[in-house]
C-alpha cells in the first residue's frame, strides 16, 4: 500500500487498488522456465505505466471526493528494474511484485477496507493480458504459467472476483480493466480460471440495499486491446481524462463526474485512436450502475478543445482551423500532429461562444472541406468533421 488516510473509518472513504503486470516471468523473454501455454502472448511495457498513471492520478490533488475522500491507494506492478514509485509529494517506496501470493494479499487488505462502512467507494484496476471465454475473463500476473498443470495459477478469476466484492458492505464498486479479453481454450466454465481471493456471502450486506456497479472495459468481448510501447494506454489516457473532468456535469452547484457520463466519454475518445491502422478497439461497459465519482476542478476560464476527422485515410493531408466569430483564426497541418503522434488537435480556448471548426484537404483531388459550428462551454467539447 502507498497511501492510507488515518481514519476511524466512521464516515465514508474511497478505497483503490491498481495492478500493472508488463513483466511475465513464464513467457518467452522472462526470468523464470517458459511456460507451455504462452497463447501467442509477448512480454509488455504498456501497463505498468498505465497503473502508474493511474496512481499519480488518484494521489495528486486531482481526486477529490468531499463525500468520500481518498482512504487508500494499493499499487502492485510486474516490471523490469527495481519497480520504485515515487508519489507526487516525493515519497518513495518499493512496490510490491504482482505475483498471485501479493495481489491475493492486497485485494484481501483492499476488501477489508472497503467492507468498514456501507457507503464507501470501491475501485479495481488493472491493465495487462487477458484471457477469456465470454463473460468469464482471467486477468494474468507475473507468474502466469509457472505451474505446468494448472498455469492460470497466477491469475485472478475477475467474475468471481466481482461477485465476490460485491457483497461486501461498500456500496459502490468500479472496475476498470485495460486488457485484451481474447478467446482462450485455458478459460471455460467448467475449470479454474484463477484465484478467488474473496468469495459472496451475502450476510455481509445483510440491511442494505443492492450494491451499485460500473464496469468498465477497455475494449470488447473476444477482442484485443491495445497499449502505446512505454507509456500509459489510450484507454487508461481517456478514462483519467473523464476523471479529471470531461466527464464532469453540474449538479447542485458542483461539477460532479459520474459512472455513466465516464463511459460516454471515453467511447468518444475511442474514435480517434489507431488512425490509420487496421486495428479495432471498442471500450464497452459491463455493470452499468450510475453514481458519483469525484468533482472536477474545472479551469477557470479555460474550455479544452479536441478537434479531429472521421475519414482518418487522408489523415496526414488535413488542416484543421477554429475561429471565434470571424476573427482570430487559429490552424495546424496535419504533418504537425502526426510529428506530435496525436490522433487530434488539442486547443485550449477562452470564450463560452460559438465558434466555427473547419477541416480541408488542399492537396487532396475531390475531397471536399468539413466544417460545423459549436457552442462552447466548460468542461470540453470533442469535435469530429
Amino acid at each position: 500500500m502507498i497511501f492510507e488516510r488515518e481514519t476511524d473509518h466512521s464516515t465514508p472513504e474511497t478505497h483503490v487498488i491498481i495492478i500493472g503486470v508488463s513483466r511475465f516471468d513464464h513467457l518467452p523473454g522472462g526470468r523464470g522456465t517458459q511456460t507451455n501455454y504462452a497463447e501467442s502472448m509477448t512480454q509488455l511495457t504498456s501497463p505498468s505505466e498505465s497503473a502508474r498513471a493511474v496512481a499519480n492520478w488518484f494521489l495528486s490533488d486531482q481526486f477529490n471526493n468531499p463525500e468520500k475522500p481518498l482512504g487508500s491507494v494499493s499499487l502492485l506492478l510486474a516490471e523490469e528494474g527495481d519497480q520504485l514509485f515515487e508519489t507526487p509529494k516525493g515519497d518513495q517506496s518499493k512496490i510490491a511484485d504482482a505475483n498471485s501470493h501479493n495481489v491475493g494479499e492486497a485485494i484481501t487488505d483492499w476488501v477489508t477496507l472497503c467492507n468498514k462502512h456501507p457507503d464507501n467507494l470501491a475501485i479495481f484496476y488493472f491493465s495487462g493480458h487477458g484471457l477469456a471465454s465470454g463473460a468469464a475473463m482471467s486477468l494474468l500476473l507475473s507468474d502466469f504459467g509457472a505451474k505446468e498443470f494448472n498455469p492460470l495459477e497466477g491469475a485472478v478469476d475477475l467474475q468471481n472476483l466481482q461477485n465476490g466484492v460485491e457483497t461486501c458492505r461498500a456500496g459502490n464498486v468500479m472496475w476498470i480493466i485495460d486488457a485484451c479479453r481474447s478467446r482462450s481454450p485455458l478459460v471455460s466454465e467448467r475449470s479454474s480460471r484463477g484465484m478467488v481471493p474473496i468469495i459472496p456471502d451475502r450476510k455481509r450486506r445483510k440491511g442494505l440495499p443492492e450494491i451499485q456497479a460500473h464496469s468498465y472495459y477497455s475494449t470488447l468481448q473476444g477482442a484485443q486491446s491495445y497499449g502505446k510501447k512505454g507509456k500509459a494506454s489510450e484507454f487508461t489516457e481517456a478514462f483519467l481524462k473523464a476523471l479529471g473532468g470531461y466527464a464532469a456535469d453540474k449538479s447542485e452547484g458542483k461539477w460532479w463526474v459520474d459512472t455513466g457520463r465516464v463511459a460516454e466519454i471515453v467511447q468518444k475518445f475511442a474514435r480517434s485512436w489507431y488512425r490509420g491502422q487496421s486495428l479495432l478497439q471498442k471500450p464497452e461497459s459491463g455493470r452499468q450502475s450510475d453514481f458519483r465519482i469525484c468533482q472536477a476542478k474545472t479551469k477557470s476560464g479555460i474550455i479544452d478543445a479536441f478537434v479531429t476527422t472521421r475519414d482518418r485515410d487522408s489523415w496526414q493531408y488535413v488542416r484543421l482551423e477554429h475561429s471565434h466569430h470571424i476573427e482570430g483564426i487559429n490552424a495546424v497541418h496535419g504533418t504537425d500532429l502526426l510529428a506530435a503522434d496525436k490522433g487530434m488537435w488539442e486547443v485550449q480556448l477562452t470564450e463560452k461562444e460559438i465558434y466555427s471548426f473547419k477541416a480541408s484537404w488542399h492537396a487532396v483531388a475531390g475531397k471536399e472541406d468539413s466544417e460545423d459550428q459549436r457552442y462552447i462551454q466548460p468542461p470540453f467539447v470533442l469535435v469530429e468533421l
